[in-house]
């Protein structure tokens, strides 16, 4: 089922899943992707851009964290390690 969500933008949008559509391409997160991985994708809210928030989505579906195969769950670490220093280094620009 779609959902309708409004942009920071203030553009509005329906998606199926809002995860697809910003790990895909479709919807670009503001100030761009911060890190993508071949499983992860890391970027801003799109919705609510908070200085320091950072959203680390999965680029597959899973219902809960023990379906994350071995090497989702050995690189998950490693990125939330690095979302910080990464989103810190690149928006420390926006207000």
């Amino acid at each position: 089922m779609p959902r309708h969500i409004t942009l920071a933008d203030g553009r509005a949008i329906e998606v199926e899943c809002l995860s697809c559509a910003l790990t895909s391409g479709l919807i670009k997160p503001t100030g761009g992707t911060i890190y993508e991985s071949s499983n992860f994708h890391v970027h801003q809210d799109v919705a609510y851009p908070i200085k320091g928030l950072v959203i680390l989505a999965s680029k597959r579906h899973f219902y809960s964290m023990d379906e994350l195969c071995p090497t989702d769950s050995d690189v998950l670490p490693r990125l939330t390690l690095m979302a910080s220093p990464l989103f810190v280094r690149r928006y420390t620009k926006f207000p």
